[in-house]
């Protein structure tokens, strides 16, 4: 049986447990309220119930609890907002276990489905070849989504690429820097990609460069010197 103080009774029920008020009198207005109903997730179909007492009936108040899923989403790009495909992603819950993974479509879309409430660690497992792997990000699931059943929505998650320097010093035969020697770095497709020129200690340098196969030519000897026709490779 309940016990009332203040003609209020308070009570926890689990999963298919129930309790009985006795002793009410007939004509009594009753109010029977759910009060925490969103632990884990869970949205219930009706929260309250109200009535009246009626002598030799036993009125019912049926709570049913359902666990809400949601889904997360975003779009994965490049830094110039296009979108990226094939971009690997896992979504792990706070206990560091994994709970879900999801590529990125052909339109740069990422969707987890079938989310609780709770917070999760969202990490790129394997981005397109040439970019940096995305840095990992918290991803937070709250009550508000899971009660109305919305998918939460991130901003978009942006890969940048990689980038690096090639450097080289240039020497005559004997082993002496040769300052003025002009370079030209041309792309896998054969396009000049930048140019530099040998510094007074030989060092020619080039920054800046992205991710994929290069040539090197010399375009420009110093003066007294026969222009070097080799090509060099770099990756």
């Amino acid at each position: 049986d309940m016990e009332f103080v203040n003609g209020v009774a308070t009570f926890t029920l689990k999963d298919g447990e129930s309790v009985t008020a006795t002793g009410l009198l007939d004509g009594m207005p009753y109010t029977v309220t759910e009060r925490d109903y969103t632990a884990d997730g869970y949205v219930t179909e009706k929260s309250v119930y109200e009535g009246a007492i009626v002598m030799d009936t036993t009125a019912t108040a049926a709570f049913m609890n359902i666990r809400n899923l949601v889904g997360l989403t975003f779009t994965k790009v490049d830094e110039d907002s296009n979108p990226l495909a094939s971009v690997e992603f896992s979504l792990y819950d706070s206990n560091g276990n994994e709970y879900a993974t999801a590529t990125s479509a052909g339109d740069g879309t990422v969707t987890f489905n079938g989310l609780q409430l709770g917070t999760y660690t969202l990490k790129e497992t394997k981005a397109p070849t040439g970019y940096v792997l995305g840095a990992d990000q918290s991803v937070a699931i709250p009550a508000p989504a899971i009660l109305s059943g919305d998918n939460v929505a991130l901003a978009n998650v942006t890969n940048t690429l990689i980038r690096g320097s090639i450097t080289f010093t240039k020497v005559d035969k004997s082993g002496n820097p040769l300052a003025g020697a002009e370079f030209t770095l041309y792309d896998s497709n054969g396009e000049t990609y930048a140019t530099a020129a040998s510094a007074a200690d030989g060092i020619v340098l080039f920054t800046n460069v992205l991710y994929g196969d290069y040539t090197i030519k010399e375009t420009k000897a110093p003066t007294g010197y026969l222009l070097n026709g080799a090509e060099l490779t770099a990756s």
